[in-house]
């Protein structure tokens, strides 16, 4: 995923400090937080689909 063009825009307006507690780290944590989510629904999804499609 190339994030370089959303962050341009983001910046063009960005009105905090990008060290301060909703800069640039606080994004990065909320981008990783998201991925290990999906991820994770992704598991629980394809667990039930495989658990649901196996015969006894």
């Amino acid at each position: 995923m190339n994030l370089k063009p959303i962050l341009q825009a983001i910046l063009e307006d960005y009105a905090l400090p990008l060290n301060g507690d909703h800069g640039v780290t606080h994004w990065a944590r909320v981008l990783e937080n998201g991925r290990r989510s999906i991820a994770v629904k992704t598991m629980r999804l394809l667990t039930a689909t495989q658990d649901a499609t196996m015969s006894s």
